[in-house]
């Protein structure tokens, strides 16, 4: 496993390391800037265009006039994570709706059916089958209305023609064509996502190991939130709090180094503001707090406390909410 998430390490940085080309797209030749490592080797064709001898080549710029730009987007996104979202449904306002060709179902005249399943039925019956079904006025094919046509239909089939009469045979088109659905509904054109690759890597927690430094992956993640909060990426902030959190998690079921913890503090608080539900901050006092009976007599611990700063104030802060709550909060045990 490790192999493979190494594998795929490298090929994001030699993806990012490589020439940018600049496709030119539409009509309109909407400029997009897209790295020759994410078109590499997705194709014959790409590969021979990122070689190829001639102008394209040397200046590094194609020309795809009959893509739209909206493909050429969902394109690149494939490109670097196997993936791609799907187009939105975009509603159309009412006054600019197409008119259908289609004629509305009750604007069609039903003919009475003399027969169903080979069998005669009354023009009577019809009538009372189709008032009876109003949500499509359809005699022969009405999935809200069917059993309860069908009820109806047998004592029919039972006063004239005998019990044996209910036993109709099945209608092969019928069948057919509730086999071909079934088959179509079961299909699956792709078992494995391409993004699957990538997803494994991305979803998954480090082992806790006593034998490991846990100071890459703890301070990792920080670096992370503090990039994606220095250029306000919100989404990013949030997955690099959630991944440590994750890695808290299982770092509080072992033995670990509080000096680890210590130093991932020290960083947290000397890169991220004093500002009110600052999450990293909040995580990490809040882990301290659950931690306490690990870390409270630990050397380097107490020299942060007695360097004092805003981490001794929000630890303090949360102490005193957990064992000094305020007296509307305090509940009576009789």
């Amino acid at each position: 496993m490790a192999s493979s998430v190494n594998a795929k390490a490298t090929f994001y940085e030699r993806i990012l390391s490589t020439d940018i080309w600049t496709f030119k797209v539409g009509q309109d030749q909407q400029q997009f800037s897209v790295h020759s490592g994410a078109l590499e080797n997705q194709s014959s064709a790409l590969t021979a265009l990122l070689r190829n001898p001639m102008a394209e080549a040397n200046t590094k710029t194609v020309t795809w006039p009959d893509t739209e730009p909206e493909t050429f987007v969902r394109f690149s996104q494939f490109l670097y994570t196997g993936d791609y979202v799907s187009p939105f449904l975009i509603q159309i306002p009412e006054a600019e709706k197409p008119e259908s060709d289609i004629p509305d179902k009750q604007s069609i005249p039903l003919a009475e059916p003399t027969s169903l399943h080979g069998i005669g039925i009354n023009p009577n019956l019809y009538r009372l089958l189709k008032d009876s079904c109003q949500t499509c006025g359809n005699f022969t094919d009405c999935k809200e209305c069917r059993k309860q046509r069908q009820d109806i239909h047998n004592e029919y089939l039972k006063s004239k023609y005998g019990k044996s009469a209910i036993a109709t045979p099945k209608d092969p088109t019928n069948i057919n064509l509730a086999r071909l659905r079934r088959n179509f509904e079961s299909k699956d054109y792709c078992a494995r996502l391409p993004r699957e690759d990538y997803l494994e890597p991305c979803d998954k927690v480090p082992d806790i190991v006593p034998s490991r430094d846990y100071k890459p992956v703890l301070l990792g993640h920080a670096r992370m939130y503090v990039l994606a909060d220095k250029y306000g990426v919100d989404p990013l902030k949030g997955l690099a709090v959630s991944k440590l959190h994750k890695f808290l998690l299982k770092l509080k079921q072992s033995k670990y180094q509080v000096e680890d913890v210590v130093e991932l503090i020290e960083y947290i608080y000397m890169n991220t503001a004093d500002t009110v539900g600052e999450r990293l901050r909040k995580l990490v006092v809040e882990f301290v707090v659950c931690e306490e009976h690990v870390m409270g007599t630990n050397e380097g611990f107490l020299g942060l406390l007695a360097a004092g700063g805003d981490f001794v104030t929000d630890h303090h802060v949360k102490l005193c909410e957990i064992f000094c709550p305020p007296e509307s909060s305090i509940v009576e045990i009789e």
